[in-house]
């Protein structure tokens, strides 16, 4: 190698450790740090290593904390979800314990989707189930109050979790994901809480309406017939609506019980609304702070 193309890289290399240095003292804020240099917990389940990242949590005698568990997409990080919806910053400021899980190769098994995992077959349920249930003797969390919510890939998991394992979720959220695909879906069979079902207008994985295909081979089933799904297994009602400029909100009632939210989102892709990319400061998107006023009050 050249002692002139050696330079070169070289001078990109410290390019580029500065830009991560500066962004990391200027553009991340205290919350995003945490997070991303907190420590990995790794544990072996079905011979494969998995990982999570808990946040905020307290192994003390003050009192027991709610617990969301936070599920990322398809070729995506926990870290990143847990900073892009800004829930690492409602965690400390409402005083919940966050678990970022990692995905089989970045990826989660959700019966029907996606990637390494479901084709491998993985049980992610399992797996969830499991370093729930680790999070829960380490640390002091309230029992009563322990959530998931996940976008893309991971809000498909986060259905077939609140479906699978109603006595340990109190209620979950899905964003830009379906109950299925064209070839078959999840059954509500044991659902019993809240849910949050949020929808963008121009995602083009998970259509609006029905007969809609998607790239990449996608055909999931549209966000009408996630919601006509649930809908119809909780018998749930009309309760109210409330029409912003950014979104249109449904909220539909079992037994005088608020149980599903949903949410179609104006104009938005397949991103989480009012996502925190590229602009770091500390304010909360608003649908995340929406989803948890929706599921903890309950």
């Amino acid at each position: 190698m050249s002692r002139i193309l050696y330079m070169i890289i070289l001078g990109i290399f410290g390019a580029l450790l500065l830009v991560l240095l500066v962004a990391w003292l200027f553009v991340l804020n205290s919350a995003d740090r945490k997070v991303l240099s907190s420590d990995t917990v790794e544990i072996t389940i079905e011979e494969e290593q998995r990982e999570y990242k808990i946040i905020n949590a307290s192994r003390d005698n003050e009192k027991e904390k709610p617990l969301l568990v936070l599920l990322h997409g398809f070729r995506s990080r926990g870290s990143w979800i847990g900073t892009y919806t800004g829930f690492n910053i409602l965690a400390e400021e409402e005083d919940f314990a966050l678990l970022l899980p990692q995905g089989f190769r970045m990826s989660w098994n959700a019966q029907f989707c996606c990637g390494f995992a479901f084709q491998r077959n993985i049980d992610d349920v399992g797996f969830i189930t499991k370093i729930v249930e680790d999070v829960k003797e380490e640390y002091n969390i309230d029992e009563s109050k322990i959530y998931v919510a996940g976008f893309s890939n991971g809000g498909m998991l986060a259905q077939k979790l609140l479906i699978e394992k109603p006595g340990l979720f109190a209620g979950g959220a899905s964003a830009m994901s379906g109950i299925g695909t064209r070839a078959g879906a999840l059954y509500i069979d044991k659902a019993e809480d809240p849910i949050v079902l949020i929808q963008g207008e121009d995602d083009k994985y998970t259509p609006i309406e029905k007969d809609a295909s998607g790239p990449e081979g996608f055909s999931f089933k549209s966000s009408e017939e996630t919601l006509s799904a649930w809908k119809n297994y909780y018998n749930a009602k009309l309760a109210y609506t409330n029409d912003e400029d950014a979104y249109k909100e449904r909220v539909y009632s079992k037994n005088d019980k608020p149980i599903i939210m949903h949410r179609l989102y104006y104009n938005q892709p397949h991103r989480w609304p009012g996502t925190r990319l590229w602009n770091f400061s500390s304010d909360v998107p608003e649908l995340t702070r929406a989803i948890w006023e929706f599921l903890n009050s309950k």
